[in-house]
């Protein structure tokens, strides 16, 4: 069919996301990071103009959270497709946020933005100015409690 996408399309997708040897698993046979990023998989085998990331990671530990938010990031550098992430992490928000905004109250409301200019960029996570936008995060969200 036309609508359909080739195996080997399928396939690169997959090795992008580190993921290729389980291509014919089933989803009982997938960790959660694994499932996560069949999840990214198929939204991004569309060639999205736009992906909305609802708290994408918040059921992952640490380190499986932080190597898949990497991969995020890297796609959106190869693909330059817009993101909108909804998420409770500061250090994810930072990692992959350009514009950041912190909301609050009921209903919900933008209590800030914050300009983020690195955010998706390689090796910013150690930086010092990763560290810096973490710590206004925080304080404008300290601000709105």
């Amino acid at each position: 069919r036309g609508d359909q996408v080739d195996r080997g399309k399928i396939r690169d997708l997959l090795e992008e996301l580190d993921i290729a040897g389980k291509m014919d698993a089933y989803p009982q046979q997938l960790s959660g990071g694994q499932k996560q990023r069949v999840a990214l998989a198929r939204a991004l085998i569309l060639n999205p103009s736009l992906l909305l990331l609802d708290e994408p990671f918040a059921a992952l530990d640490t380190l499986t959270r932080e190597r898949l938010q990497d991969l995020v990031a890297e796609a959106w550098q190869r693909r330059q497709f817009g993101m909108v992430i909804v998420t409770h992490n500061i250090q994810e928000a930072v990692r992959l946020g350009q514009k950041i905004l912190v909301m609050g109250g009921t209903p919900g409301h933008v209590c800030g933005c914050l300009e983020n200019p690195h955010g998706c960029g390689p090796s910013y996570r150690g930086s010092a100015e990763f560290y810096e936008v973490s710590r206004l995060v925080r304080e404008q969200l300290e601000r709105t409690a």
